[in-house]
């Protein structure tokens, strides 16, 4: 057989695939990740150097419930002759229903009237007003909100007048029942 291969290069090894080193694949990812990682950290020094945190640290403390319920039903209230009824019950209903969902701490906006006045039967210590008005307020907005039944400007009044009393009356009973002593326990 003959070889391609001339008789002065037989002392020779055959010609082999290239060699690939691994360092320059490590060198990229080394690289690319120390960039992140600067990038990172930049982004985060310029973020709160530019007042984001801070100013959240720094930020008044938010108003109490009773009084963003009373200045939202007094805005309401001002300009009670621009709201259509439905409109104005869903607001007014609105207000009162936030309120009572911060100072009780039930999930209020987002359950029906019937399942938040049972929700509020098993709760313990329940203020009367909460038993004796509030029903009957859910009730006329539910009304006026599925039913689409009309108020004259006097009902419109008495609404708002309603839920004042009753966020009011709410945060009375809290206060009192807050201030009353613990019932002694005998051991």
């Amino acid at each position: 057989m003959l070889s391609a291969v001339p008789p002065e290069m037989d002392g020779f090894a055959d010609i082999e695939g290239p060699v690939f080193s691994q360092w320059p694949l490590w060198l990229a990812l080394s690289t690319g990740l120390l960039l992140l990682l600067v990038t990172f950290w930049l982004l985060r020094r310029l973020r709160n150097r530019s007042g984001v945190e801070p100013a959240a640290k720094n930020a008044p403390p938010p108003d109490p419930p009773l009084t963003v319920a009373v200045r939202r039903l007094q805005e309401v209230e001002a300009s009670l002759d621009r709201y259509e009824t439905e409109p104005l019950c869903v607001a007014v209903s609105d207000i009162v229903r936030a309120y009572l969902e911060a100072v009780l701490d039930l999930p209020v906006r987002e359950q029906t009237s019937e399942e938040f006045l049972e929700a509020l039967r098993h709760r313990p210590g329940q203020l009367p007003v909460l038993n004796e008005q509030l029903p009957r307020f859910l009730e006329q907005c539910d009304i006026v909100k599925f039913a689409r039944q009309d108020l004259n400007e006097e009902s419109r009044r008495e609404l708002t007048a309603t839920a004042r009393r009753l966020v009011e009356a709410t945060d009375r009973g809290l206060s009192a029942a807050e201030s009353a002593p613990e019932p002694a326990t005998s051991s």
